[in-house]
């Protein structure tokens, strides 16, 4: 979901060039757990 949010933010739709050169990255559990709250605040917020 992280790299979701970096395409939809990402205003020069330069994505595909910035990150094809990094590594397979891992995230700690404090920025998955960051993303789900994000999302569920989303979400909430459409009901």
């Amino acid at each position: 979901m992280r790299y979701m949010k970096y395409i939809i933010n990402d205003d020069t739709l330069s994505f595909s060039t910035k990150w094809a050169a990094k590594s397979r990255n891992s995230y700690t559990q404090e920025q998955l757990d960051e993303v789900c709250i994000e999302v569920a605040d989303y979400l909430q917020s459409l009901l």
